[in-house]
């Protein structure tokens, strides 16, 4: 099955409309990626100067999110 690859943009759409919360800035996304990519948790490719990140990949990007206060965590009612 092939992968879908999202921009870092469409990455935080996606992120936006599955996740909620205000649309992270794009510098700010892209910085997490980055270090998400050196730790090994994600596999992020370049398309020219573009970023792609794995679809799969959005829920562990958003926790990350999460984890550094950029999304708000899930509140159970």
């Amino acid at each position: 099955m092939q992968t879908i690859r999202l921009t870092v943009r469409e990455a935080a759409q996606a992120i936006q409309r599955q996740f909620g919360g205000p649309l992270c800035p794009d510098w700010a996304l892209r910085r997490i990626v980055d270090e998400l990519d050196a730790d090994g948790h994600i596999d992020l490719h370049r398309v020219g100067l573009y970023r792609a990140v794995a679809s799969d990949d959005l829920s562990l990007i958003a926790n990350e999110l999460r984890r550094l206060g950029r999304l708000e965590t899930e509140v159970t009612p």
